[in-house]
Formats: C-alpha cells, structure tokens, sequence
C-alpha cells in the first residue's frame, strides 16, 4: 500500500488524495503479477462557481478516479520499474465504469 496526499499549487486550494494498492506474487526477482488497485479523489475542492439560477440540474458524476484489475511488473533495473494493467476504470467527471489498459513506468531514487 502506498499512499499521496498533496496540494495545488499557483494560489489555488484544492487538495488531493491518492492511494494504490498491490496484491501479488514475486515469480523471479524482476517480474511480480497480482491484482493493482489506484483511487485518486480531491479531498478539498476548488471554489465551483454555481451554476446560473433556472439552470436543470446536472446528473451526478464521480469525484474520483478508480483503475484497477490484473497487472504485470517487470523490474528492469533496481530502480527502474514496468507495469502492464488490463481491468477496469471508473474516470473522475464521469458515470462510466469502462475497460482500461494501462502501461506505467516509474524510477526510485
């Protein structure tokens, strides 16, 4: 489990909150395959202006942002990872639940 929590910057006062999450097994030393789990929500939102008065109100719609299902990670050097998810995305803004793939790189230092 890992988890963010950060702030915007530029004046603004929005605050986010990011948690990911990984089930799995270690097959050799480089390569892992489980089930990843990432949510991304805003925990402190930007002042919305309201909408004008007479307007219809809009459906609502999710304020974060959830990816999850089978991945693969390869370690191609100590402090370089790859990562391949295939499973299911719900978008933030949005009242879709949708197929995803996904491929993530990332470097520890």
């Amino acid at each position: 489990m890992n988890g963010v929590f950060g702030l915007e910057t530029g004046g603004e006062n929005g605050k986010d909150v990011e948690a990911k999450g990984f089930v799995g097994w270690r097959l050799t030393q480089a390569i892992r395959a489980g089930v990843d789990a990432r949510l991304q929500a805003e925990v402190g939102d930007e002042e919305a202006a309201l909408p004008p008065v007479g307007t219809p109100p809009t459906p609502a719609v999710r304020d974060y942002d959830l990816t999850v299902g089978p991945t693969v990670s390869w370690m191609v050097t100590p402090t370089i990872q790859l990562q391949a998810l295939v499973g299911l995305a719900q978008p933030k803004k949005t009242n879709l639940t949708t197929g995803v793939g996904v491929v993530y790189a990332s470097i520890d230092f």
